[in-house]
Order: structure tokens, then C-alpha cells, then sequence
């Protein structure tokens, strides 16, 4: 591993207005391509954080399961709502043709009884007619 510093110099006031130089360098590793080779060969323990990491894994592959299952169910749910509505609908409807048809029965034996009783008062004024004049 080859080292290297990177970093950068800063000047700042300290309260008595004094310059303060301060050195932020830091020393940073880097693997060369053998090192690479070499961390690739040799078998790594799984530490905790590679667990953590499966486990939360685990458990968004888990929720993601659910969530698709949940909205499955909701379509299921819909299509079944929809199903019910036609359902309704064609039950409301048949209702009203029914109470339609109740209701122009009983307009066609009013306008009967209107023109039976327009023919009675026509059949006795003209009887009676003679005998007003």
C-alpha cells in the first residue's frame, strides 16, 4: 500500500487577533493492484455490519413481498366491488322498470275512467239536450 497526503492549510484569528496556521493533512491508503488481487483471494469473515446489512435486505425483500401481496388483494378487492356494483345497478334498474310498469298501469286505467266518464257526460247531454230546448 502506497501512502499519500491530501488535505489542505487553513489560517484563522484566534481571539486575540494572532494568525493561526492549522494543518488539516490527513494520510490516506491506497491499494495498489496487487494489494486488490490479494484482498480477493483470501476469504473475509463476515462482519456485523455485512449482517446488518443482509438482515435489512431480508427485510425489505420481506415488506416488498407484502406490499405486492397487499396490492394484489386490493385489485382482487376492486374487481369483486365492481362486480357487486354492476350487481346493484342492474338489480336498481329492474326495480324501476317495475315500478315504471306499475305506474302506466295505473295512468291507462285513469285515462280509461277520464273517457268513460267524458262519454257519460256526452251520452247525457245529448240525451237531455232535447229536452232543454
Amino acid at each position: 500500500m502506497q501512502p499519500s497526503r491530501t488535505g489542505s492549510r487553513h489560517r484563522t484569528k484566534s481571539n486575540a487577533g494572532e494568525d493561526n496556521d492549522q494543518d488539516t493533512t490527513q494520510t490516506v491508503t491506497q491499494q495498489t493492484p496487487e494489494s486488490v488481487e490479494d484482498s480477493h483471494t483470501e476469504p473475509q469473515p463476515t462482519t456485523s455490519k455485512e449482517d446488518q446489512i443482509a438482515r435489512m435486505c431480508e427485510a425489505l425483500c420481506r415488506r416488498q413481498d407484502d406490499m405486492t401481496n397487499a396490492l394484489k388483494d386490493m385489485k382482487t378487492g376492486k374487481e369483486e366491488l365492481k362486480e357487486e356494483l354492476k350487481t346493484s345497478q342492474d338489480n336498481l334498474k329492474l326495480e324501476l322498470r317495475k315500478e315504471l310498469q306499475g305506474l302506466d298501469r295505473r295512468i291507462h286505467v285513469i285515462q280509461t275512467q277520464l273517457l268513460l266518464n267524458i262519454k257519460v257526460l256526452f251520452d247525457f247531454a245529448f240525451l237531455n239536450l232535447p229536452l232543454m230546448i
